[in-house]
């Protein structure tokens, strides 16, 4: 496995030496990250400061859970090809759960309504290949559930994003 990231990364590394970044401002992609979010992401970062949103909502007859983030973007520094640049990023895992329990002869209805903010803090780098195409990797610290488990670790993000 790490062979294969290895690869995917010099790749695109190689790409990336070909092309430069444009100017566009507006980024669509998908974004996976545990303080980030994760799901299809919109990312508008004109100069040097930028934000992210990020969401991915799933659902059922009796389910509902929509894992969303929203992400602050600091550019360090930047060339032609790729981005260095820091992030603090906030999400929300929201679930809602209808099931029913049986018990004594009866069922009864239970509703389960589960919410986790995670809160992260790093640093990213971009490289863009095909002239539209960027992908990141980012990794920091979080602090995870803080809102009832609290607890801490080292926390890692990936995007691929379309700029057009």
């Amino acid at each position: 496995m790490k062979s294969f990231a290895l690869i995917c990364l010099f790749s695109l590394l190689s790409f990336s030496g070909k092309t430069q970044l444009t100017s566009s401002p507006h980024h669509f992609g998908l974004h996976a990250g545990f303080t980030t979010g994760l799901g299809l992401s919109y990312r508008y970062w004109p100069k040097k400061i930028g934000v992210q949103l990020t969401a991915a909502p799933q659902f059922s007859k009796n389910y509902f859970n929509i894992y969303s983030g929203l992400t602050g973007l600091l550019s360090i520094k930047k060339n032609a090809t790729s981005e260095f640049f820091t992030y603090l990023g906030a999400s929300l895992n929201s679930t809602k759960d209808d099931y029913y329990v049986y018990e004594n002869g009866t069922y009864y209805q239970n509703l389960k309504v589960d919410n986790k903010l995670n809160i992260g803090l790093g640093i990213g780098f971009r490289v863009t290949f095909l002239k539209v195409f960027d992908v990141n990797f980012q990794g920091g610290y979080g602090v995870y559930d803080i809102t009832k488990n609290i607890r801490s670790r080292p926390t890692g993000e990936i995007g691929l994003y379309y700029r057009y």
